[in-house]
């Protein structure tokens, strides 16, 4: 569970540095795509099944929650790292888990 915390973190990070700049980002973009790939995959060690989970993750939210909502999960992560994820991303993360893992 700590590697998934440690992953959170690490992408909300990635999130707010591809944040930075003069436009106003209103959408996902394959930027945010790559920095999401290389922050959640960093901490943990079974590269393929967490390629699957991050990818899961990723494009569900990316169905699921609105950009402008994205952007808010990542600030509170920023914000305070050792608070529970918030129930709307913890959802599609748990589910993703139990899906790529096949539990």
């Amino acid at each position: 569970m700590r590697s998934l915390r440690l992953a959170g973190l690490a992408i909300a990070l990635s999130l707010a540095a591809a944040g930075c700049g003069d436009d106003v980002q209103t959408d996902y973009s394959t930027q945010n795509r790559g920095e999401f790939f290389a922050a959640c995959t960093a901490p943990l060690s079974d590269r393929t099944l967490v390629t699957r989970i991050c990818s899961c993750v990723f494009e569900t939210s990316q169905k699921e929650i609105p950009y402008e909502r994205f952007v808010e999960i990542e600030n509170a992560i920023i914000a305070d790292p050792a608070s529970p994820l918030p129930p709307d991303i913890a959802e599609i993360m748990a589910t993703c888990i139990l899906d790529e893992a096949e539990l």
